[in-house]
């Protein structure tokens, strides 16, 4: 903080600019709202006018909160999964609202992937199934494979947090061992169509790599 008076040099006025245009690129409600005639027309595209969705990461409450303004009484249902010590959410008519284990998933995550898994098996063709997917959805929507425990996983986990991984490759893992990273949560919810908005915290962004791509095909 400068003194009353003293004149902020002019790199560090252009640095805070900076800083505050990327803070406003990735505010998760506005990320959601502007994308209103998009979800719109993808739904008459498709033919349906019933919305359900799957929210997990950082960024999850608010991206909620979004898509049921935009959204209102079309949301069938919703799950949300957010960080322990979030704050869970009041209970809204749309959704259920649930906190979960990050960096390493726990089994709060696994029953709130579970409450999610069964919301996109029961999704039918007139239904758009929506995934609001943030920083941090890996290790919230978390369902081990068959023959893979949480805790191996976990180990797994944290050996390639501890030892320096690079994201991508940790996510590469954590896709091999899960039940809806990779884009096998969308492929659970046919036949109902799937849109996916990503608020990405991953450098280059690639959908599939952000919260693990749950609903990348």
């Amino acid at each position: 903080m400068y003194p009353h008076g003293v004149e902020i040099p002019p790199c560090r006025q252009s640095l805070e600019s900076l800083f505050r245009a990327g803070l406003d690129a990735a505010d998760p409600d506005r990320l959601v709202r502007d994308q209103r005639g998009y979800l719109a027309a993808r739904m008459r595209e498709w033919g349906t006018d019933r919305v359900r969705i799957v929210a997990a990461g950082k960024a999850a409450w608010r991206m909620g909160e979004a898509a049921e303004a935009v959204f209102g009484r079309a949301i069938d249902h919703g799950i949300g999964i957010v960080p322990r010590g979030t704050g869970v959410p009041a209970r809204s008519e749309a959704m259920d609202w649930f906190e979960a284990g990050h960096p390493l998933p726990d089994a709060a995550g696994i029953r709130a992937t579970e409450a999610a898994i069964a919301l996109l098996e029961s999704a039918g063709r007139g239904t758009m199934v929506l995934f609001l997917i943030s920083g941090g959805a890996s290790s919230l929507f978390v369902a081990p494979r068959a023959g893979t425990t949480l805790e191996e996983k976990r180990r797994r986990i944290e050996a390639l947090l501890k030892g320096g991984a690079e994201i991508g490759a940790i996510h590469r893992v954590r896709s091999a061992l899960s039940r809806v990273k990779g884009g096998e949560a969308a492929r659970i919810a046919r036949p109902a169509p799937v849109c996916g908005l990503i608020l990405s915290d991953v450098p280059g962004d690639d959908p599939e790599v952000v919260g693990g791509g749950p609903s990348a095909l």
